[in-house]
């Protein structure tokens, strides 16, 4: 500052000097000058001073004259001063400041700026606070502030201050890869989202693809990888990935669909079942495994039996027909799945290889031959056996002769001329029998002589036969009538009434489809005589009296000519004549009674499942029996 005045004027030739004085000086001493002005050095701008003038004359007393100035304005001094951030958020910082301590004149704006991403010309405000927007969360400002006058800026003051976290974007390039022989695993990968904020975990979660149900969700340190396990075989997921700071917890990334890989099945076939659709033919059905783990490959099918090695079909559809099996045999059965990891366990079920007794009677039954004593007939096997055919029953009315047999052919002998019989046959298998088939056969008349009547020696030999037999059953009766009227038996065991189960009398001709009466019929007159008389003498028991009722009523089984031999035998080699005996000792006991069959308290003998081996028929089997 240059301060100036007007010379004072001096009396005489008097020495004349000015004392120059201002505030603010950090001199003690005033300035002392000759001239008329002073230019004042070391003041400070923007400062209003009072500069004082003393004239000096030696020997005179003057008047201080004092003026009152302001310096000049200059820039700032200083930076504004206590810069501090007073909010923050994500992405807004608010700043407050003083002006600076020496502004040199009036301060006219602020200049603002910051970094990292500094704006591209400072920001001016004349307030001592600004809010600094769009900025980066997690990130660290430096705010720079000066102040302005008239002449310029002033030095810049500084203060960092950092915004909050935020939740971070999704994460990037999200894979999820199947893992090869491991069908439990897929290994998952990302990219973190770019952030400035620091990712401290991320979220793997997986769910159902068909029904979006979520499995499972886990928490991890940040990563960009992770093995997910315990996953069920060839199932596909949707696989989730998302990422976390402190400023919370981001939105998933890209979901994955992938599928693990494939396994054997974890179990067998469902619903196996087996039904045999014809004769030694069983069609086994299933449906696929409830956890197949794959692509079915295909099935295998093994059926086994006691008298047959296993057997084995490798199929690719849900169902398989087994042919060739043994006839009337159950089969185990199992079913198991596959895929191309290997099979899965077996499913079980049984079948039979026989459905049922045949389902229809012989075909094509017809009398091919015919003779006085026999007929022959031809039969087919049923249409429909169900099963292997093992043999035929052949039972012939009105003689009711049962024979067994395993052809398709068979001759009944023994028949009476001119006679019409019905001849009845059913084929039987491992099952039972199936229905009869019939039909009507007729044996040829008697031979005759030339004029057209019967042969007399026929005739005679019939009518003698005749008389002889009804001879021979009086006497018995009459004889078995004496004695029961003239004693009272006591003996409960020898009270039992013997029934001959023949029919209405010994020279009719009914069986109830029992072939040991038949055979007794052929040799009733010595049957009943000698052979009853021996049980009852060697056995006077109820079972002994019983004997021929037992006999009779035998287990109705395939007769053969192998089976009568020792029959006719015992007959014509141990059994006496009737003459042997007299008939008192023959008819002992007397008390056993020959009931008639039409009578109404005729009781037929219960059957009895007994009957003597074909290769033991013995006098001592028949008389225990």
């Amino acid at each position: 500052m240059e301060a100036s005045w007007d010379p004072v004027t001096s009396p005489g030739n008097c020495n004349l000097t000015y004392r120059v004085s201002w505030n603010h000086t950090t001199n003690l001493e005033p300035y002392i000058t000759t001239e008329n002005y002073f230019n004042i050095t070391g003041l400070s701008y923007f400062t209003t001073y009072e500069v004082c003038v003393d004239p000096l004359v030696e020997g005179l007393t003057t008047i201080k004259k004092c003026e009152i100035s302001t310096t000049v304005t200059s820039v700032p001094g200083g930076p504004p001063e206590n810069i501090i951030g007073v909010s923050s958020t994500t992405e807004d910082l608010t700043v407050e400041w003083d002006p600076p301590a020496t502004p040199n004149g009036v301060i006219t704006n602020y200049l603002v700026n910051w970094s990292p991403d500094d704006p591209s010309e400072p920001i001016s405000t004349t307030a001592t606070t600004y809010t600094l927007t769009d900025l980066e969360p997690c990130t660290d400002y430096t705010i720079s502030i000066s102040a302005a006058t008239a002449k310029g800026n002033g030095p810049p003051g500084d203060a960092s201050q950092t915004t909050l976290p935020k939740a971070p974007g999704p994460p990037t390039n999200v894979t999820a890869a199947m893992v090869l022989n491991h069908s439990d695993r897929l290994d998952v990968t990302w990219l973190q989202p770019p952030s400035r904020c620091t990712i401290t975990i991320n979220t793997i979660s997986w769910s159902l693809n068909s029904t979006g149900d979520l499995i499972h969700r886990v928490t991890i340190d940040a990563n960009e990888s992770y093995a997910i396990t315990g996953l069920d075989p060839w199932t596909t997921y949707l696989v989730c990935v998302s990422a976390s700071t402190l400023g919370g917890d981001g939105p998933d990334g890209h979901c994955i669909k992938q599928t693990t890989d494939q396994d054997i099945p974890f179990g067998p076939p469902q619903n196996i079942s087996a039904r045999t659709i014809m004769a030694e033919t069983v069609q086994v059905d299933w449906d696929p495994p409830a956890s197949p783990n794959g692509f079915i490959t295909n099935y295998v099918v093994t059926w086994s039996s006691t008298d047959q090695g296993e057997h084995m079909a490798v199929i690719n559809n849900t169902t398989y027909t087994m042919t060739d099996l043994l006839p009337c045999t159950s089969y185990i059965i199992t079913v198991s799945a596959a895929t191309t990891k290997g099979n899965g366990p077996p499913g079980l079920t049984e079948g039979n290889s026989s459905i049922s007794v045949p389902g229809g009677p012989p075909e094509n039954i017809k009398m091919v031959k015919s003779t006085m004593e026999s007929v022959t007939v031809e039969w087919d096997p049923p249409a429909i056996p169900n099963s292997v055919i093992t043999k035929y029953t052949v039972f012939i009315t009105p003689n009711d002769a049962l024979t067994q047999i395993t052809g398709t052919k068979y001759t009944a002998n023994g028949l009476q001329p001119n006679t019409t019989y019905n001849i009845t046959i059913t084929a039987v298998n491992c099952i039972g029998n199936g229905p009869p088939g019939s039909i009507l056969g007729e044996t040829k008349p008697a031979a005759t002589t030339p004029d057209g009547s019967a042969n007399a020696w026929v005739i005679v030999g019939v009518v003698m036969c005749s008389l002889l037999m009804l001879g021979i059953l009086l006497v018995v009766v009459v004889t078995l009538v004496k004695r029961t009227k003239g004693r009272k038996d006591d003996d409960d065991d020898r009270s039992d009434t013997l029934t001959f189960y023949t029919g209405k009398n010994l020279f009719s001709v009914k069986t109830y489809s029992n072939f040991n009466v038949v055979k007794y019929l052929a040799v009733r007159e010595r049957l009943v005589m000698h052979h009853y008389y021996k049980g009852i003498k060697k056995n006077s028991t109820s079972r002994g009296r019983r004997w021929l009722a037992a006999v009779a009523l035998g287990e109705a089984r395939t007769p053969s000519e192998e089976f009568f031999e020792p029959l006719n035998d015992l007959i014509n080699k141990n059994l006496p004549s009737t003459s042997e005996h007299n008939h008192d000792d023959f008819m002992e006991p007397s008390r056993t009674e020959i009931p008639d069959p039409e009578d109404d308290d005729f009781v037929e003998p219960p059957a009895t499942d007994q009957a003597p081996p074909e290769d033991d028929f013995d006098h001592k089997t028949m008389t225990n029996n």
